[in-house]
Parts: C-alpha cells; structure tokens; sequence
C-alpha cells in the first residue's frame, strides 16, 4: 500500500495562526476514526528541520473525491455520494 503524506499549512507569514493548532486537532480525531467515509490516519508526527505537524493518510487510486465527484453523471449521483459521506461522518461522531 502506497500512503500519501499530509503537511500543515504553517507560514512564518500565515494569516491565520490557529490553523497548526486546528491541524492537531484533526490528527487527533482522525486517529480514532475508522470507517470507509473518513480518510484513515495511519502515522503522524512533527518533521525534524521545521518542527510542522504531519499524518500520513493511505493513498486512494481512485483519486481525490473532487475527482470521484466529476466522474458522477448526474446531480442526483452526486447528492447520492455526498449523503453517504454525511452518513458515515454522522456516524462515527455518534459512536465517539
């Protein structure tokens, strides 16, 4: 399995600072998470030069979900795939 990695948008010039800490918490949250809907958390961590929170997430072959979505043919298709996404979503915050 190939696994793709995922930075957070730290800046020394970032307009919005509470993005790292927003970033953490996410990591955090996605490590209890498993379900086909939510993208898994497989590792994370801090990068040793610049100190940036990291997670490695697994690597989809289908693509992005924008990618997934374009494919779709119609409206009805896609509010289909976003409700199933909403369902599994709902579903793992009413477990936690």
């Amino acid at each position: 399995m190939t696994d793709a990695l995922q930075l957070a948008g730290r800046t020394p010039n970032n307009p919005k600072p509470d993005r790292e800490q927003r970033f953490l918490q996410e990591i955090e949250v996605t490590k209890t998470f498993d379900s086909p809907y939510v993208v898994r958390n497989v590792f994370s961590g801090k990068t040793q030069r610049s100190g940036w929170p990291y997670f490695v997430m697994p690597y989809y072959t289908l693509g992005t979900l924008e990618a997934v979505y374009d494919q779709l043919g119609t409206p009805l298709d896609r509010m289909r795939l976003f409700l199933s996404i909403c369902e599994g979503v709902a579903s793992l915050i009413h477990d936690a």
